[in-house]
């Protein structure tokens, strides 16, 4: 634990015979502990991974294992939360039926869970159950307009443009006259990661989204959390499209009606950093990056990959303030975590090459060549891993190079890298 006290142990240590040492461990409490491991062949080296590949709940009833999963979720813990939700589905659904308020509530758990998880794809068939068994049912304007908007959203969010513009337009029709203080289970998912439909599917879409909000600020009033999240979501479409948005004003007033670690609140920061990169605004920008990187640090830890790829964003705006000692020791440190925890992730290949661009500007040139050689290599052999919207790094890196040759008068290297551009 903290103190450095053994809880659990298991010397199972057979040389050259076991190669999956297994540990079962049962917390009493909420901490944080940490595996230790030791070779059978001390000063020998080598590679250990080390994960938690089960967590299991022995002698809990169905009624007991709800709340646990609820807690998950708060937690942010998707991946633990599915499978408990998925097993008291299909107790719900085995014992209630499908049309049941109470199995219903919890196909809107797993639909929420795997967008929270940013699965979009997964999470589609549960919004659809939703939707359908909510628009057949007895059920308030209220409750078939938020699940008409949650499908909307969510297909959108896994590239189904068409269906989802259509969705917009249905629930345009079907706006109550009154609208809670609080929307429950409304998703954001209008996500920037897919590529933009065609301007045809996003015209219609901007203007859905435009009158959506109009229609529930009118109903709901600017501080209501439902109208605030269609703000957002046309906030960030404005910025797909190439606007400007000063997304300063929502994001006050989310941290403030929820609070600054609500998934809400925390993917309009990000979209709050998003607009300041395309704007050029670098202090904004590492102003930004400086929160998210702290809120989503205490939420997942300083090591997640979420965290690391903000600081690489931190270093991009620290870059082009010409402030290169001090993205030289941010950089440093994320490489260093990367390599640590994610040692074949894209991320640490344009780390490299990031951090490769920062030495070169201190003209530390052999150290820098390298860097930046293995982060264009690493980026181009990952290419496939990497988001559609983020695909650019790999031309990013390979620039770097081509500038770092010509910087040193290198123009017969440079060129072969500039014919590999072309």
């Amino acid at each position: 634990d903290k103190s450095q006290r053994s809880l659990a142990s298991n010397n199972d240590i057979q040389p050259g015979r076991i190669r999956d040492s297994r540990l079962v461990f049962t917390p009493n409490r909420t901490a944080t502990y940490r595996a230790r491991v030791t070779t059978a062949r001390p000063g020998k080296t080598g590679r250990y991974r080390i994960r938690v590949r089960r967590v299991s709940l022995p002698g809990l009833s169905i009624e007991e294992q709800e709340p646990i999963a609820a807690a998950y979720h708060h937690l942010g813990q998707s991946h633990l939360a599915i499978p408990m939700w998925e097993l008291i589905h299909r107790s719900r659904l085995n014992r209630l039926g499908a049309s049941h308020p109470e199995t219903i509530k919890i196909v809107r758990q797993l639909a929420i869970e795997h967008a929270f998880a940013d699965q979009c794809k997964k999470a589609v068939p549960y919004f659809e159950e939703v939707h359908r068994q909510t628009q057949k049912a007895d059920t308030t304007q209220v409750e078939k307009f938020l699940a008409t908007l949650n499908y909307a959203c969510i297909t959108w969010g896994a590239g189904l443009y068409d269906k989802s513009v259509s969705l917009m337009e249905s629930a345009l029709k079907i706006i109550p006259e009154k609208l809670p203080e609080r929307a429950r289970w409304f998703v954001f998912s209008m996500d920037e990661s897919l590529p933009p439909p065609d301007k045809r599917i996003f015209k219609r879409a901007m203007k859905a989204m435009a009158d959506l909000h109009d229609g529930v600020l009118k109903r709901a009033g600017r501080s209501n959390k439902l109208n605030l999240t269609i703000w957002a979501t046309r906030s960030m479409m404005t910025i797909q499209d190439g606007g400007w948005v000063n997304l300063n004003e929502i994001s006050s007033l989310f941290e403030a009606t929820l609070n600054r670690y609500h998934p809400h609140a925390v993917a309009l920061r990000i979209n709050l950093l998003l607009s300041t990169r395309q704007a050029g605004e670098w202090k904004k920008l590492m102003q930004n990056c400086k929160i998210v990187a702290a809120i989503l640090g205490d939420v997942h830890g300083s090591d997640d990959l979420r965290v690391l790829e903000v600081q690489c964003e931190q270093v991009f705006a620290l870059k082009n303030m010409k402030s290169f000692t001090a993205a030289v020791s941010q950089i440093k440190d994320t490489h260093e975590r990367l390599t640590r925890a994610h040692s074949e992730h894209w991320l640490l290949f344009r780390a490299k090459s990031l951090y490769g661009e920062c030495l070169t500007e201190q003209k530390k040139m052999e150290q820098a060549e390298s860097l930046l050689l293995d982060g264009y290599n690493g980026l181009k052999a990952r290419v496939e891993q990497i988001p559609a919207h983020r695909k650019h790094l790999v031309r990013d890196a390979l620039e770097r190079v081509i500038r770092h040759y010509k910087a040193r008068g290198k123009n017969d290297k440079a060129e072969s890298f500039i014919q590999e551009r072309q």
